[in-house]
Protein backbone atom coordinates (compact mmCIF):
# COMPACT_ATOMS: atom_id res chain seq x y z
CA UNK A 1 0.00 0.00 0.00
CA UNK A 2 2.68 2.35 0.79
CA UNK A 3 4.27 1.31 -2.81
CA UNK A 4 0.96 2.36 -4.06
CA UNK A 5 0.03 5.29 -1.84
CA UNK A 6 3.04 6.82 -0.77
CA UNK A 7 1.54 9.90 1.08
CA UNK A 8 -1.32 7.95 3.10
CA UNK A 9 -0.69 7.34 6.42
CA UNK A 10 -1.38 3.56 7.88
CA UNK A 11 -3.33 3.40 11.73
CA UNK A 12 -2.88 0.02 13.50
CA UNK A 13 -6.10 -0.78 15.62
CA UNK A 14 -4.89 -3.54 17.69
CA UNK A 15 -7.65 -6.56 18.70
CA UNK A 16 -8.30 -6.47 22.78
CA UNK A 17 -9.71 -9.65 22.78
CA UNK A 18 -8.25 -13.15 21.98
CA UNK A 19 -10.36 -15.57 19.47
CA UNK A 20 -9.90 -18.90 20.41
CA UNK A 21 -10.08 -22.24 18.31
CA UNK A 22 -12.61 -24.84 20.22
CA UNK A 23 -13.18 -27.49 17.46
CA UNK A 24 -16.26 -29.09 15.91
CA UNK A 25 -19.50 -28.61 17.96
CA UNK A 26 -22.87 -30.25 16.78
CA UNK A 27 -25.30 -27.18 15.63
CA UNK A 28 -27.36 -28.04 18.87
CA UNK A 29 -24.68 -28.05 20.81
CA UNK A 30 -23.76 -24.48 20.14
CA UNK A 31 -23.52 -21.93 22.45
CA UNK A 32 -25.85 -18.57 22.47
CA UNK A 33 -24.99 -15.80 20.90
CA UNK A 34 -23.03 -17.58 18.02
CA UNK A 35 -23.13 -16.97 13.97
CA UNK A 36 -23.21 -19.90 11.72
CA UNK A 37 -21.59 -19.44 8.43
CA UNK A 38 -22.79 -21.13 5.52
CA UNK A 39 -21.91 -20.82 1.50
CA UNK A 40 -25.33 -21.35 -0.32
CA UNK A 41 -29.18 -19.86 0.03
CA UNK A 42 -29.81 -23.35 0.94
CA UNK A 43 -27.68 -24.15 3.13
CA UNK A 44 -28.08 -21.24 5.00
CA UNK A 45 -31.91 -21.94 5.09
CA UNK A 46 -31.73 -25.27 6.19
CA UNK A 47 -29.54 -24.96 9.02
CA UNK A 48 -31.89 -21.87 9.88
CA UNK A 49 -34.70 -24.16 10.29
CA UNK A 50 -33.01 -26.89 12.16
CA UNK A 51 -31.88 -24.34 14.80
CA UNK A 52 -35.64 -22.84 14.49
CA UNK A 53 -36.56 -25.99 15.94
CA UNK A 54 -33.90 -27.04 18.07
CA UNK A 55 -33.27 -23.68 19.73
CA UNK A 56 -36.64 -21.77 18.90
CA UNK A 57 -35.14 -18.78 16.49
CA UNK A 58 -32.60 -17.85 14.09
CA UNK A 59 -32.24 -14.18 11.83
CA UNK A 60 -30.51 -14.91 8.28
CA UNK A 61 -27.61 -12.65 6.65
CA UNK A 62 -27.05 -13.18 2.72
CA UNK A 63 -25.53 -11.09 0.22
CA UNK A 64 -28.45 -11.62 -2.03
CA UNK A 65 -30.77 -9.53 0.60
CA UNK A 66 -31.78 -6.01 0.14
CA UNK A 67 -30.49 -3.78 2.91
CA UNK A 68 -33.49 -3.10 4.40
CA UNK A 69 -34.36 -6.66 4.91
CA UNK A 70 -30.54 -7.11 5.95
CA UNK A 71 -30.58 -5.13 8.20
CA UNK A 72 -34.08 -6.06 9.88
CA UNK A 73 -32.17 -9.03 10.66
CA UNK A 74 -29.73 -8.01 12.04
CA UNK A 75 -31.80 -6.06 14.14
CA UNK A 76 -33.39 -9.66 15.17
CA UNK A 77 -29.81 -10.69 16.31
CA UNK A 78 -28.66 -8.12 18.20
CA UNK A 79 -31.89 -7.13 20.25
CA UNK A 80 -31.97 -10.39 21.75
CA UNK A 81 -34.95 -11.67 20.16
CA UNK A 82 -33.26 -14.64 18.58
CA UNK A 83 -30.10 -15.71 20.26
CA UNK A 84 -28.08 -17.71 16.65
CA UNK A 85 -27.20 -16.18 13.35
CA UNK A 86 -27.18 -17.91 10.18
CA UNK A 87 -24.75 -16.07 7.36
CA UNK A 88 -22.93 -16.76 4.13
CA UNK A 89 -19.59 -14.70 3.86
CA UNK A 90 -21.57 -11.82 4.19
CA UNK A 91 -21.39 -11.08 7.66
CA UNK A 92 -17.64 -10.73 7.36
CA UNK A 93 -18.13 -7.43 5.31
CA UNK A 94 -18.94 -4.48 7.06
CA UNK A 95 -21.18 -6.18 9.62
CA UNK A 96 -20.25 -5.90 13.55
CA UNK A 97 -22.39 -7.37 16.32
CA UNK A 98 -22.38 -9.01 19.80
CA UNK A 99 -21.18 -12.76 18.19
CA UNK A 100 -19.47 -14.63 21.01
CA UNK A 101 -18.76 -17.54 18.63
CA UNK A 102 -18.51 -18.17 15.18
CA UNK A 103 -18.83 -21.73 13.33
CA UNK A 104 -17.83 -22.87 10.18
CA UNK A 105 -20.43 -24.75 8.17
CA UNK A 106 -17.99 -25.55 5.41
CA UNK A 107 -14.73 -23.85 4.72
CA UNK A 108 -15.37 -24.33 0.55
CA UNK A 109 -17.82 -21.71 -1.25
CA UNK A 110 -18.10 -20.92 -4.93
CA UNK A 111 -16.33 -18.19 -6.40
CA UNK A 112 -18.17 -17.14 -9.28
CA UNK A 113 -16.46 -19.47 -11.61
CA UNK A 114 -15.45 -22.75 -9.20
CA UNK A 115 -15.61 -24.39 -5.46
CA UNK A 116 -12.48 -23.45 -3.63
CA UNK A 117 -11.49 -23.56 -0.36
CA UNK A 118 -11.38 -20.33 1.55
CA UNK A 119 -8.49 -18.69 2.05
CA UNK A 120 -6.88 -18.27 5.76
CA UNK A 121 -8.00 -14.45 5.32
CA UNK A 122 -11.46 -14.71 4.43
CA UNK A 123 -11.50 -17.25 7.30
CA UNK A 124 -10.20 -14.83 9.52
CA UNK A 125 -12.02 -11.90 8.46
CA UNK A 126 -15.64 -13.99 9.53
CA UNK A 127 -14.42 -15.73 12.42
CA UNK A 128 -13.30 -12.48 13.82
CA UNK A 129 -16.55 -11.52 13.96
CA UNK A 130 -16.59 -13.33 17.08
CA UNK A 131 -15.33 -11.30 20.65
CA UNK A 132 -16.13 -7.65 20.94
CA UNK A 133 -14.04 -4.83 22.58
CA UNK A 134 -12.21 -6.77 25.36
CA UNK A 135 -14.76 -10.04 25.38
CA UNK A 136 -13.09 -12.83 24.12
CA UNK A 137 -14.04 -14.82 20.95
CA UNK A 138 -14.58 -18.72 19.71
CA UNK A 139 -14.58 -20.20 16.26
CA UNK A 140 -14.98 -23.95 15.50
CA UNK A 141 -16.49 -26.02 12.56
CA UNK A 142 -20.00 -27.49 12.79
CA UNK A 143 -22.16 -30.55 10.47
CA UNK A 144 -19.71 -31.61 7.78
CA UNK A 145 -17.11 -29.20 7.41
CA UNK A 146 -13.64 -30.27 7.28
CA UNK A 147 -11.50 -29.25 9.80
CA UNK A 148 -8.73 -27.09 9.97
CA UNK A 149 -4.96 -27.58 9.78
CA UNK A 150 -3.21 -26.88 13.39
CA UNK A 151 -0.93 -24.27 11.09
CA UNK A 152 -4.11 -22.64 10.14
CA UNK A 153 -5.38 -22.55 13.78
CA UNK A 154 -2.35 -21.00 15.12
CA UNK A 155 -2.49 -18.50 12.49
CA UNK A 156 -5.36 -17.72 12.85
CA UNK A 157 -5.68 -17.26 16.65
CA UNK A 158 -2.68 -14.85 16.38
CA UNK A 159 -4.15 -12.95 13.30
CA UNK A 160 -0.82 -13.88 11.08
CA UNK A 161 -1.50 -13.94 7.58
CA UNK A 162 0.63 -14.13 4.65
CA UNK A 163 1.84 -11.11 2.57
CA UNK A 164 -0.06 -10.00 -0.13
CA UNK A 165 2.23 -10.03 -3.01
CA UNK A 166 -0.16 -8.61 -6.05
CA UNK A 167 -3.19 -6.41 -6.44
CA UNK A 168 -5.55 -6.79 -8.94
CA UNK A 169 -5.88 -3.50 -11.34
CA UNK A 170 -7.92 -3.09 -14.57
CA UNK A 171 -7.59 0.37 -16.52
CA UNK A 172 -10.03 2.89 -15.45
CA UNK A 173 -9.35 5.67 -17.98
CA UNK A 174 -11.08 4.45 -21.05
CA UNK A 175 -11.23 5.54 -24.82
CA UNK A 176 -14.30 5.39 -25.98
CA UNK A 177 -13.27 6.66 -29.31
CA UNK A 178 -14.02 3.40 -31.24
CA UNK A 179 -13.92 -0.10 -30.61
CA UNK A 180 -10.48 -0.87 -31.38
CA UNK A 181 -9.08 2.15 -28.94
CA UNK A 182 -11.47 0.87 -26.22
CA UNK A 183 -9.97 -2.35 -26.69
CA UNK A 184 -6.71 -1.25 -26.71
CA UNK A 185 -7.36 1.04 -23.71
CA UNK A 186 -9.09 -1.71 -21.29
CA UNK A 187 -6.00 -4.07 -22.18
CA UNK A 188 -3.51 -1.83 -20.86
CA UNK A 189 -0.98 -3.31 -18.69
CA UNK A 190 0.26 -1.81 -14.78
CA UNK A 191 3.26 0.41 -14.60
CA UNK A 192 3.35 -1.86 -11.13
CA UNK A 193 5.26 -5.23 -10.71
CA UNK A 194 3.11 -5.24 -7.91
CA UNK A 195 -0.35 -4.80 -9.80
CA UNK A 196 -2.01 -7.61 -11.72
CA UNK A 197 -4.02 -7.14 -15.01
CA UNK A 198 -7.35 -8.36 -13.93
CA UNK A 199 -8.78 -10.99 -16.59
CA UNK A 200 -11.85 -13.13 -17.59
CA UNK A 201 -14.37 -10.45 -16.11
CA UNK A 202 -18.10 -10.54 -16.88
CA UNK A 203 -18.47 -7.15 -18.14
CA UNK A 204 -15.47 -7.61 -20.65
CA UNK A 205 -16.74 -11.14 -21.97
CA UNK A 206 -19.57 -9.96 -22.84
CA UNK A 207 -18.92 -6.39 -24.27
CA UNK A 208 -16.56 -8.52 -26.37
CA UNK A 209 -19.37 -10.79 -27.60
CA UNK A 210 -21.57 -8.14 -28.38
CA UNK A 211 -19.18 -5.97 -30.43
CA UNK A 212 -18.04 -9.54 -32.37
CA UNK A 213 -19.34 -10.91 -35.45
CA UNK A 214 -21.23 -14.18 -34.00
CA UNK A 215 -23.37 -10.85 -31.85
CA UNK A 216 -26.57 -9.44 -33.73
CA UNK A 217 -26.57 -6.56 -32.12
CA UNK A 218 -26.94 -3.63 -33.91
CA UNK A 219 -24.92 -0.28 -33.12
CA UNK A 220 -22.79 2.44 -34.50
CA UNK A 221 -19.10 2.63 -33.40
CA UNK A 222 -18.81 5.68 -31.70
CA UNK A 223 -18.06 7.36 -28.27
CA UNK A 224 -22.08 7.79 -27.47
CA UNK A 225 -22.77 3.99 -28.22
CA UNK A 226 -19.66 2.22 -27.10
CA UNK A 227 -19.85 4.39 -23.48
CA UNK A 228 -23.73 3.29 -23.25
CA UNK A 229 -22.72 -0.25 -24.41
CA UNK A 230 -19.79 -0.52 -21.72
CA UNK A 231 -22.49 0.98 -18.86
CA UNK A 232 -25.01 -1.54 -19.38
CA UNK A 233 -22.37 -4.70 -19.32
CA UNK A 234 -21.65 -3.73 -15.77
CA UNK A 235 -24.69 -4.78 -14.80
CA UNK A 236 -23.85 -7.04 -11.83
CA UNK A 237 -25.44 -10.12 -12.16
CA UNK A 238 -26.73 -10.84 -8.45
CA UNK A 239 -28.73 -13.93 -9.78
CA UNK A 240 -25.75 -15.77 -11.36
CA UNK A 241 -27.62 -16.62 -13.85
CA UNK A 242 -26.84 -18.43 -17.51
CA UNK A 243 -24.52 -16.51 -19.57
CA UNK A 244 -27.10 -15.89 -21.80
CA UNK A 245 -29.93 -14.78 -20.07
CA UNK A 246 -27.83 -11.90 -18.11
CA UNK A 247 -26.32 -11.28 -21.70
CA UNK A 248 -30.41 -10.89 -22.63
CA UNK A 249 -30.96 -8.33 -19.74
CA UNK A 250 -27.65 -5.96 -21.13
CA UNK A 251 -28.91 -5.89 -24.55
CA UNK A 252 -32.45 -5.64 -23.67
CA UNK A 253 -31.40 -2.10 -21.56
CA UNK A 254 -28.70 -0.81 -24.62
CA UNK A 255 -31.47 -1.23 -26.73
CA UNK A 256 -33.47 0.79 -24.92
CA UNK A 257 -31.27 3.81 -24.32
CA UNK A 258 -29.98 3.98 -27.73
CA UNK A 259 -33.15 4.03 -28.85
CA UNK A 260 -34.94 7.35 -30.04
CA UNK A 261 -36.56 7.79 -26.58
CA UNK A 262 -33.17 7.34 -24.94
CA UNK A 263 -34.92 5.27 -21.73
CA UNK A 264 -36.23 2.03 -20.77
CA UNK A 265 -40.44 2.77 -20.58
CA UNK A 266 -42.18 2.22 -17.51
CA UNK A 267 -44.48 -0.14 -19.70
CA UNK A 268 -41.16 -2.65 -20.05
CA UNK A 269 -40.04 -2.46 -16.74
CA UNK A 270 -43.51 -3.14 -15.00
CA UNK A 271 -43.29 -6.22 -16.96
CA UNK A 272 -39.84 -7.32 -15.67
CA UNK A 273 -41.17 -6.80 -12.02
CA UNK A 274 -44.48 -7.70 -12.23
CA UNK A 275 -43.33 -11.53 -13.34
CA UNK A 276 -41.36 -11.56 -9.83
CA UNK A 277 -44.75 -10.47 -7.88
CA UNK A 278 -45.10 -14.06 -6.49
CA UNK A 279 -44.17 -15.93 -3.04
CA UNK A 280 -45.05 -19.69 -4.53
CA UNK A 281 -42.61 -22.23 -5.02
CA UNK A 282 -39.66 -22.90 -2.85
CA UNK A 283 -36.86 -20.88 -1.06
CA UNK A 284 -34.13 -21.21 -4.25
CA UNK A 285 -37.39 -19.75 -6.35
CA UNK A 286 -37.94 -17.04 -4.45
CA UNK A 287 -34.66 -16.07 -3.94
CA UNK A 288 -33.93 -15.86 -7.40
CA UNK A 289 -36.75 -13.68 -7.99
CA UNK A 290 -35.02 -11.56 -5.21
CA UNK A 291 -32.01 -11.18 -6.57
CA UNK A 292 -34.19 -10.45 -10.07
CA UNK A 293 -35.26 -8.06 -8.10
CA UNK A 294 -31.75 -7.02 -7.28
CA UNK A 295 -30.98 -6.46 -11.00
CA UNK A 296 -34.14 -4.40 -11.73
CA UNK A 297 -33.76 -2.12 -8.60
CA UNK A 298 -29.77 -1.40 -9.94
CA UNK A 299 -31.18 -0.27 -13.09
CA UNK A 300 -34.03 1.98 -12.01
CA UNK A 301 -31.42 4.01 -9.93
CA UNK A 302 -29.11 4.87 -12.61
CA UNK A 303 -29.22 8.58 -13.43
CA UNK A 304 -31.28 8.46 -16.76
CA UNK A 305 -31.73 4.85 -17.88
CA UNK A 306 -35.55 5.01 -16.85
CA UNK A 307 -38.54 6.99 -17.62
CA UNK A 308 -40.14 7.62 -14.14
CA UNK A 309 -36.77 8.32 -12.08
Amino acid sequence: LRKLLPRYEIETRERFSALRWVGPKKLSRLPRRAAIAAFSAENVYAIAEIIRHQKGGAAVVMGALSPRTRNAQVELYQSGDVDFLVATDAIGMGINMDIDHVSFNSIRKYDGKKIRGLRNTEIGQISGRAGRYTNNGSFGITGNCEALTSDQIEKLENHKFDSVINIYWRNSDLDFSNISRFTASINQLPSLASLTRNRELIDENIFKFLVSDSSSLKFSNNVNHISILWECCQIPDFTNSSYNEHTEIITNVFQFLISDKGKITNDWMKKQVESLDNMIGNIDAIANRISHVRTWSYVANKKNWVENH
